[in-house]
């Protein structure tokens, strides 16, 4: 979705898809919204934010963490990556959807944990 920040203040909690777009957060007027939910109601839903107007070159892709844990059994390190490519976006004058292409993927990783001596 694209969330229009001209006429209402932008949602809070958002998670911007680069250092720029964070730091510019308060003179960004629109921006797409790509939200994800878990199948499992007991984690949070996650919103991250690429600004739509202004455009930031440099603000197109995100890569993160979304969720972790370590796994008693093995004492691995077990996360969920998320990287997202924003590939096409284009908003008219008057800031409604024109373009939208995006890939997402989402890796599972796991690894040892390993010991430091004193």
């Amino acid at each position: 979705m694209i969330e229009a920040g001209a006429n209402k203040p932008l949602p809070r909690n958002l998670l911007w898809s680069c250092d720029q777009a964070e730091a510019k957060s308060k003179d960004i007027v629109a921006t797409w919204i790509i939200e994800l939910h878990s199948k499992d109601p007991k984690r949070k839903s996650l919103q991250i934010a690429f600004p739509a107007f202004p455009k930031m070159e440099d603000c197109r892709s995100f890569s993160g963490v979304i969720y972790s844990r370590i796994d008693p059994l093995t004492d691995k390190i077990v996360r969920q990556k998320v990287n997202i490519t924003l590939i096409q976006e284009e908003v008219s004058d008057s800031l409604q959807p024109l373009q939208w292409e995006a890939k997402m993927s989402i890796v599972d990783e796991s690894f040892n944990i390993r010991l430091v001596k004193q």
